[in-house]
């Protein structure tokens, strides 16, 4: 039989569990990092794990599974899924920011030839290479 203190955990965990998806929405949309914490993504997956391993322990102890414990189990890949974009998002950010300072280099240098075959201090193939690299992990 499920109680009030279940109804509330359950209730809880839909709340946090149906912002999840929009959080990774936005993730996967702004190709960003910027603005996120991956230490607080990190707590929230140690807080769910603590509270699976609760949910857990009392299972083997009483022989009975809350419901809670789905709920548990469908959150944390969630959390997980933005932890991953986070990665993938501060990449997509460096690589901008060596693409940003390339270009910069090579405008304030302008088109230098070098005994070497080099256009500029940032050859052009590598600005390309960049742009093309952002393209796919951005698709």
């Amino acid at each position: 039989m499920i109680d009030f203190a279940q109804i509330c955990e359950i209730t809880m965990l839909c709340v946090f569990g149906a912002s999840w998806p929009f959080n990774i929405a936005k993730s996967l949309r702004s190709q960003t990092a910027k603005g996120k914490s991956v230490i607080f993504e990190i707590l929230v997956i140690l807080g769910y794990c603590a509270g699976l391993c609760g949910k857990i322990w009392d299972y083997t102890q009483t022989g009975i599974l809350a419901y809670s414990t789905w709920f548990y189990i469908a959150d944390i890949p969630m959390v997980c899924i933005d932890v991953g974009l986070y990665v993938r998002n501060t990449k997509l950010d460096r690589l901008r920011e060596t693409n940003l300072a390339c270009a910069a280099k090579a405008s304030a240098i302008g088109p230098k030839a070098y005994p070497n075959g080099g256009d500029t201090i940032c050859e052009h193939a590598e600005i390309e290479d960049l742009n093309a690299r952002i393209r796919i992990v951005s698709h």
